[in-house]
């Protein structure tokens, strides 16, 4: 016999079936938590430590619209990888004025000592303005 917390009742008995034990249901959503929340995290603090060394980097030869957001997913000293919310603004054929925001992830990297450079590789994630199919994404 031994002595476990039953979760469902939330008292301790004494059995010898499988009840679920306190202790490894704690280690369970703990473990659980952890998992989910730790990249969070660690992008927070990443957006923290260099959000506002990139968001003044130069980005030639991009359609470049005004920086909304920044954040920073993968940072090392050398280099890192930020996603960037814009809005660019554009006109329609039939002469009408419109906005739409993109989240694009931007690489960079910098050599030691120096200032943070544009690689020159970005991926487009995420359009107001849609796919070919028309769909749109929502931000990650």
């Amino acid at each position: 016999m031994r002595v476990t917390y039953h979760i469902l009742t939330r008292r301790w008995r004494r059995t010898k079936g499988q009840v679920i034990r306190l202790g490894a249901s704690i280690l369970t959503i703990t473990s659980c938590l952890t998992a989910v929340v730790a990249p969070w995290v660690l992008a927070d603090a990443l957006t923290c430590r260099y959000s506002n060394e990139l968001r003044g980097v130069p980005r030639r030869g991009m359609s470049v619209g005004k920086v909304l957001d920044v954040r920073v997913f993968w940072a090392t000293p050398w280099t890192a990888k930020a996603l960037f919310v814009e809005e660019h603004a554009y006109h329609t054929h039939d002469g009408r004025f419109r906005r739409y925001k993109t989240g694009t992830f931007y690489w960079f990297r910098r050599c030691p000592g120096g200032p943070w450079i544009y690689t020159g590789q970005w991926d487009c994630v995420w359009s107001q303005m849609g796919s070919a199919n028309g769909a749109t994404y929502p931000l990650f």
